[in-house]
C-alpha cells in the first residue's frame, strides 16, 4: 500500500482525527472500491466501510466540518441499491442511515449537516421513481421528509443545508410538473415556504447558492423571460426578492455565478 508510511490494516475501530486522510480503493480486492482511513497519529490503516455484498462498492463519502461525522454511499446490502451508512466514532460499526427503500429504491445524493448530527437525502424512499429529500437524525435514527406534497410526477432535483444547519433549501417541480422552483424548510417546524417570484410561462429555477452567513439565496432562472436566464437575490428574513443583473442585451443571458465567500 503506497502511502508514504509505515501502515498496517487495523482489527478494530480506530480513533479518527481531523486531517486524518480518508480514501476510496481497490485496495483489498481487485475490482471492489471500499473506503479506508489512515490515522496519521498512530499509521495505522482501517477499513471503514462493512461487509459488500458481492458487486457491491462504496461510490462517495462525506464528513461535517469537524471530522467527526463520516457518511458514505454504498451498494453494501443490495448490489445496485445504493444507501446510506454512517460509521460510528465509538464503536467502529456501520449504521445504515435511510430509512427502509421501497422496491426499485436507492438514495441519489446526501449532505452532512453541518454540525455533524444528521444527514440530509435526496432518495425514491417512499414511491418508486419519486425523489424527495429526507433528513435522519444520527442520535435518533428518526428519519422525516423534508419537502411539501409534490404535484403527481414531481421530485426533488436538488438542495443545500444552510450554513446554521437550521434549514435545508430544495429545488422542485412540487406545485407543477416540470416546473422547477426554490424552496426552504425549517427544520425546526416542517414549515415550507417558495423564495423565488413567479416565473414566467415555461420558466425555471436553474440552480442557486446560500450566502455564507444564510441571510439571503442567490438563484438562476429564467423568471421574466422564458430562456433567458437571470440572476435574483432573496432576502431570507424579508422575503424580498430583488434582480441582481443590469439590463441584458438582445437573448443574451446570466452563464455562471457565485457568491464571495463560496468560491
Amino acid at each position: 500500500m503506497a502511502l508514504g508510511c509505515l501502515c498496517w490494516l487495523a482489527s478494530g475501530p480506530v480513533q479518527a482525527g481531523v486531517g486524518d486522510p480518508v480514501y476510496l480503493a481497490e485496495q483489498d480486492t481487485p475490482g471492489v472500491v471500499e473506503l479506508y482511513q489512515l490515522n496519521v497519529k498512530s499509521g495505522v490503516v482501517t477499513k471503514l466501510n462493512g461487509e459488500l455484498v458481492l458487486g457491491g462498492e462504496v461510490d462517495s463519502f462525506q464528513s461535517d466540518p469537524k471530522g467527526k461525522t463520516l457518511v458514505y454511499l454504498a451498494d453494501q446490502d443490495t448490489n445496485g441499491t445504493d444507501e446510506l451508512f454512517w460509521v460510528d466514532p465509538k464503536t467502529g460499526a456501520d449504521i445504515k442511515v435511510n430509512a427502509t427503500l421501497v422496491d426499485g429504491g436507492e438514495v441519489e445524493e446526501f449532505q452532512v449537516g453541518p454540525k455533524g448530527r444528521s444527514v440530509f437525502y435526496i432518495a425514491d424512499q417512499d414511491t418508486q421513481g419519486d425523489e424527495e429529500l429526507y433528513r435522519a437524525d444520527l442520535k435518533s435514527g428518526v428519519v422525516t421528509k423534508l419537502n411539501g406534497t409534490l404535484d403527481t410526477g414531481g421530485d426533488v432535483d436538488s438542495f443545500q443545508v444552510g450554513p446554521k444547519g437550521k434549514s435545508a433549501f430544495y429545488i422542485a417541480d412540487q406545485d407543477t410538473n416540470g416546473i422547477d422552483e426554490l424552496y426552504r424548510v425549517e427544520l425546526k417546524t416542517g414549515a415550507v415556504t417558495k423564495l423565488n417570484d413567479p416565473l414566467a410561462v415555461n420558466g425555471n429555477v436553474d440552480s442557486f447558492e446560500i450566502d455564507p452567513k444564510g441571510t439571503s439565496v442567490v438563484y438562476l432562472a429564467d423568471q421574466d423571460t422564458n430562456g433567458t436566464d437571470e440572476l435574483y437575490r432573496v432576502d431570507l428574513k424579508t422575503g424580498a426578492v430583488t434582480k441582481v443583473n443590469l439590463a441584458l442585451p438582445g437573448a443574451s443571458g446570466v452563464e455562471e455565478f457565485g457568491i464571495l465567500g463560496n468560491l
